[in-house]
């Protein structure tokens, strides 16, 4: 990517949202008090507007909890959503540092497919310390900018390495894809054909390799123990460019699944022996069907 678009981003501020006008404080006031659905409701489409224009490119430095590592990301409200600006950061995506904390142990390998801007990746990779590894994809060049910059910054002495791979996980039937960059934050962008809802219109589309997981499996000396996969409608693809690693390795598995895809996802992982549970609940029993943020486990790894 050009110069230009990284000298586009003012310079990162530190760890607060501070000087902010009050209406834009209100909003993060309700944003610090509930989940981002929530929050999706209750604000005001205007709020959401004049909030998105304004802070949007604007980079923050927000770091992680200790037991998470302690990495600072880079990140920006047009990149990652309005949540980064909340002043608590155990609020910005609490089912993924709960992914974190309970499912990556020290050693593993963990892959993050749709990393946005590295959120899960970082915090995955302080748990799994210097003996795990980390491979982000993430298909939107801008966005790589930040996660480049995120990922050089987290301690070796601590943290796993992260790879990152800039393209588009699909499923075995394509090698260049159309990749749709969203009006909103970026965290919505789509393949095109996906069935994603939170875009609020298309800014532009651009041409970006695809590749499967399998394929990933290919290239990789060590299989995941642990798989995120978050690519807003078209999880039933990437999981049928998966046979191999699904059959052979049963990774753990934690994916956003939308309504439309959720009975094809869910005959994908009943083939292959895994159970459904909800993500967000850490007392579920099994699911027939997967829920949004479903977490599916093998009983070859003690599910």
């Amino acid at each position: 990517m050009n110069a230009g678009h990284q000298s586009a981003y003012p310079s990162p501020r530190n760890d607060h949202a501070a000087h902010l006008p009050s209406r834009a404080r209100s909003f993060l006031d309700a944003n610090a008090r509930s989940s981002r659905r929530e929050v999706d409701v209750s604000a005001s489409t205007f709020t959401r507007t004049v909030l998105e224009r304004v802070l949007g490119p604007v980079r923050l430095r927000r770091r992680l909890p200790r037991d998470l590592g302690g990495g600072a990301l880079t990140v920006t409200a047009r990149a990652g959503g309005l949540k980064y600006w909340n002043p608590l950061i155990e609020r910005i995506d609490p089912s993924l540092f709960r992914l974190a904390r309970r499912h990556v142990r020290p050693g593993d390998v963990v892959w993050d497919i749709g990393a946005n801007v590295g959120l899960f990746s970082a915090a995955a990779a302080g748990i799994a310390g210097p003996t795990g590894s980390v491979l982000a994809v993430e298909a939107d060049a801008d966005v790589s900018l930040l996660l480049r910059q995120s990922f050089g910054a987290l301690d070796p002495r601590r943290c796993a390495h992260v790879s990152l791979v800039q393209a588009a996980v699909t499923g075995p039937e394509a090698a260049i894809v159309r990749f749709r960059i969203a009006k909103r934050a970026r965290a919505a962008n789509a393949i095109v054909g996906a069935s994603s809802t939170q875009m609020g219109g298309v800014v532009e589309e651009r041409l970006v390799p695809g590749i499967t997981l399998d394929g990933l499996l290919a290239s990789t000396e060590r299989a995941p123990a642990l798989v995120k996969i978050d690519v807003e409608g078209h999880e039933e693809s990437v999981l049928a460019g998966a046979k191999t690693l699904l059959a052979r390795h049963r990774p753990t598995l934690f994916v956003e699944v939308g309504s439309e895809s959720a009975d094809a996802v869910g005959a994908i992982l009943r083939e292959h022996g895994y159970r459904m549970f909800d993500g967000d609940d850490a007392e579920s029993a099994p699911h027939e069907r997967p829920p949004f943020n479903c977490l599916a486990l093998h009983p070859s790894r003690g599910a």
